[in-house]
Order: C-alpha cells, then sequence, then structure tokens
C-alpha cells in the first residue's frame, strides 16, 4: 500500500487516534489515551510478550495492548494475551505502563490487521478484541471492530466504527520506521533526511546514530529499549553500507569512540547533501513506479 509495512501502519495510525491532528480524528485522545509504549518486550506470567503499542488513559485507569497481526496466529500468543488480560499487574511491574492506580488497572486486548480476516480464525476468543483496518483504492477507509470480538470497556465500545473519508489518510509520520523488511527505503529516506537537516541547520560534520534516530522519530522516548536497540544496529548497518557504495568518499565511521559516530568526509558539506539528496530522490521514485505498478488496472 505504500513504502512501509502494514504492522507499522498501524502503529501510526494508534498513535494517530491520541494524537491531536486537525487531518486524523482522534477520539482515544478525547478518552485520555496516550502512547505510552511502541514495540515492548517483556516478561509476564513467566512468559515473553512482544506487543505492538500500548496506549493508556491515566484518567480511566486502563490500557490498550493492541498486536497488529500481518502473518500469522499462533495459540501460545494468544494465550499469554488473554492471561496478561486478566492479570495486567506485571505491566506496571515491568514500568511498560504509567497509570494512577495499579490496584484498578483494566487493560483492553487488540488484534488489529489490515489484510488478514481475523474475524474467521477459530481460535480467537471472545476475550480478545478484533479491529480490523479497512482499505479501499489503495488507503485505509474504515477502522472497526466486531460484536463479540469487541472492547469490553463500554467507552471504547462507543469511539468505533470510525470512517476516514479521502482527506483523511493515516499520519506516517509518528513512527516512520521499524525493523520490518519492508520499512527499509523509508529508514533510508528518514535516516538521511536526518543527516542532510543536521549538517545543514547545525552545521556539524558529525553525527551520532542516537541523534539521528531522535530526530527521525518524534515518539523516540516511547520506543521500548528493546527496539531502539534493533533499530540502532539496523542503522549502522545501513550506514556502513552506503559508506562503501552509494556514499563512498563522503561518510565514514568514526573509529576509536564508545559512541556510534559518522563523519562526513565529502570536500564539502554542500557536496555531501547534494550526494544524499540525489539518494533520495532516487528512491522515492523506486517507490513512486513500484506504487503506480501495484494499483495499475490489470484490465486497462
Amino acid at each position: 500500500m505504500m513504502n512501509i509495512s502494514d504492522n507499522t501502519l498501524q502503529i501510526n495510525a494508534w498513535i494517530g487516534l491520541c494524537h491531536r491532528d486537525s487531518k486524523f480524528p482522534n477520539p482515544l485522545r478525547n478518552l485520555k489515551y496516550s502512547t505510552d509504549n511502541i514495540e515492548p518486550s517483556f516478561y509476564a506470567n513467566g512468559k515473553k510478550i512482544n506487543p505492538d503499542i500500548i496506549l493508556t488513559s491515566k484518567k480511566f485507569n486502563h490500557s490498550i495492548i493492541i498486536d497488529a497481526k500481518s502473518k500469522t496466529l499462533k495459540e501460545d500468543q494468544l494465550e499469554k494475551y488473554r492471561t496478561l488480560k486478566d492479570s495486567p499487574q506485571p505491566l506496571h511491574q515491568r514500568g511498560k505502563v504509567e497509570i494512577i492506580n495499579p490496584n484498578h488497572f483494566s487493560v483492553d486486548v487488540g488484534l488489529s490487521s489490515c489484510k488478514q480476516d481475523l474475524i474467521n480464525k477459530p481460535q480467537i476468543k471472545d476475550s480478545l478484541t478484533i479491529v480490523r483496518f479497512e482499505e479501499e483504492k489503495g488507503k485505509i477507509s474504515k477502522i472497526k471492530t466486531f460484536e463479540g470480538n469487541n472492547f469490553e470497556d463500554e467507552k471504547l465500545k462507543k469511539v468505533f466504527p470510525i470512517d476516514l473519508d479521502e482527506d483523511r489518510k493515516v499520519p506516517t509520520e509518528y513512527y516512520p520506521f521499524g525493523s520490518q523488511p519492508e520499512d527499509e527505503k523509508q529508514l533510508i529516506i528518514s535516516v538521511l533526511t536526518s543527516i542532510l537537516s543536521i549538517t545543514m541547520e547545525k552545521g556539524k560534520d558529525k553525527v551520532e546514530v542516537d541523534t539521528i534516530l531522535e530526530d527521525c522519530h518524534p515518539f523516540w522516548e516511547r520506543v521500548d529499549e528493546s527496539m531502539k536497540k534493533e533499530l540502532r544496529s539496523k542503522v549502522s548497518k545501513i550506514l556502513n553500507k552506503l559508506s562503501k557504495e552509494k556514499l563512498d568518499e563522503t561518510l565514514e565511521k568514526v573509529s576509536g569512540t564508545t559512541k556510534t559516530e559518522w563523519k562526513v568526509v565529502a570536500r564539502s558539506l554542500q557536496s555531501f547533501q547534494n550526494k544524499c539528496q540525489h539518494l533520495i530522490d532516487e528512491i522515492k521514485d523506486e517507490i513512486k513506479q513500484t506504487t503506480m505498478e501495484e494499483f495499475e488496472d490489470p484490465n486497462t
């Protein structure tokens, strides 16, 4: 559908539903939900759990745990979520949520999907919420839940369905890329754009990977440490590859320091910036061409 994975698209949508945005509905913001944790990894009741995003309303002492399903459903994974829903205390104990009263804390667990028809999966029981992002003409047109697999919280039930008209597209700037392979082109665009911003606006010839990621991700402080580590590694590998190929003789890794730092070694910042911009434009053209091919009418 675009140059990011369905998983990353859904994370952006859930953040958007909590965030002030004139171009995207924010009914969860009206219920005081905010982004608590993005792509967390933690143990609960002796089992490792990896949801995609956790949203929390301190006002109502309630969290929504979202697992954006893009591939498979595993029974053991679903059972972990059912157990967590019944006993949510590990979320607070592991520091994954910010709540007012841990003794009166409740959660809903939502399985959201762009393409999978989760409602027909026999292994999903009534205790888990199903959220479908319905697509029309290449964009999300509706976010809906289902009777029998709806949120237990009555206030949340009233929020859905959410209709998106043509002018209301899912924002993708909140979480521009994750670790999914489909996100790699957007990762390169975001990273190079951030490097350009840092070198041009601040006149620096050195930049740390963490500085790049903080500049790319508006919600970087909410990204779980396990995912931060993964993204640092991914960005470092891509910069290392670019420095030997597309950006050779213009960018190199700084050695002899404890930081993951890169230095512009081009004859001038301007020549480096020109090379980066050319690469960004090249990737955008590739994405545009791929998108046109994906949505081309085979009958024309």
